[in-house]
């Protein structure tokens, strides 16, 4: 069993490819990693996240026993969005993606949250802007971002395991090779 993880730098924040990296992250979460990594494949779970503010994209999968499997199903998104045409899955996920932005706070929470957004210049102006964006965000904008953001050679890979990644069908046959480090 490992964890496993792929990432990608993308862009901040006032980029205008990140709303549509935020809808992504669900889509790909809900429509393609869980069913693959966690339905077919046997992980506890898959996910794919993405933090606007730092414009990291990530893959994982945890308590996984496939670790190629795996890195072969992060490769492959880009693939299974060619066949998405549904706009309920793109509205779902638009709207997974704005629960995101607009989570449930207590009262000092926000005000607390209001005065490091402002300090950060995520003015309300800025994130309504966003907001607007995502919104706005169409199943060609969710391709053409994966196309330009999520290549194999822009990606770092990761694993956590307890045996030697690079000994497992089908690491090489992907190109991978990992640095273990003992602890």
């Amino acid at each position: 069993m490992s964890y496993n993880a792929a990432a990608w730098p993308t862009v901040p924040y006032t980029h205008a490819d990140s709303p549509a990296l935020l809808v992504l992250s669900r889509l790909l979460r809900a429509e393609y990693l869980l069913p693959e990594l966690r339905e077919k494949g046997g992980a506890y779970s898959g996910a794919a996240s993405f933090e606007p503010r730092t414009g990291l994209f990530a893959m994982s999968s945890y308590r996984d026993p496939h670790l190629a499997r795996t890195f072969g199903v992060f490769r492959e998104a880009r693939a299974f969005l060619a066949g998405v045409h549904e706009e309920r899955t793109l509205t779902e996920a638009i709207l997974s993606a704005s629960k995101l932005l607009d989570p449930l706070t207590s009262p000092d929470t926000a005000g607390q949250l209001r005065v490091f957004s402002d300090h950060a210049g995520y003015t309300p102006e800025v994130q309504a802007a966003y907001k607007a964006r995502l919104l706005a965000v169409t199943l060609d904008d969710l391709r053409r971002v994966a196309e330009t953001w999520l290549t194999p050679e822009r990606a770092a890979y990761g694993v956590v395991t307890g045996r030697d990644p690079n000994g497992q069908d089908g690491v090489a046959e992907l190109g991978l090779r990992f640095e273990v480090a003992e602890v």
